[in-house]
């Protein structure tokens, strides 16, 4: 599976240019395994909506945040801002104390109550954050 064939096989080049002329670049030493997660090094609201607009794949975007932890966040579905492409799982929603407990992933931080974004201490934690809810 190749890691950046988040935008079907014919439009990888012409999405990763795009990033790339935005000043977005993927991680590309920790590209995750699942073309449906992408992670970026930074978080910026025109790559989402790029995303959202070209994608068919991408579920899930990771970044770091202000805090020096790793979000996890759900894509939009193309022209729409409340509704999403996957969301993480319900159960998750709202939690926080108990939530590396409910999810498994040991350095896990909270989700939001809508479950479309959550964070972990690490890269690592978020993506497994993420591989979790692709397979819920």
């Amino acid at each position: 599976m190749p890691p950046l064939d988040w935008c079907g096989n014919s439009m990888v080049n012409h999405c990763v240019d795009h990033l790339k002329q935005l000043n977005i670049s993927i991680l590309s030493s920790k590209v995750a395994a699942d073309p449906r997660i992408l992670i970026f090094d930074k978080f910026d609201k025109t790559w989402l909506d790029f995303i959202a607009r070209e994608s068919e794949a991408a579920q899930f975007v990771i970044f770091p945040t202000h805090r020096k932890t790793w979000a996890i966040r759900s894509v939009p579905k193309k022209g729409q801002k409340f509704e999403y492409c996957k969301l993480l799982p319900a159960e998750w929603g709202g939690r926080q104390k108990d939530f590396a407990d409910i999810s498994d992933v040991q350095d896990a931080l909270y989700c939001h109550n809508g479950c479309f974004l959550a964070e972990a201490n690490s890269l690592e934690g978020a993506d497994k954050l993420a591989v979790i809810a692709l397979e819920h």
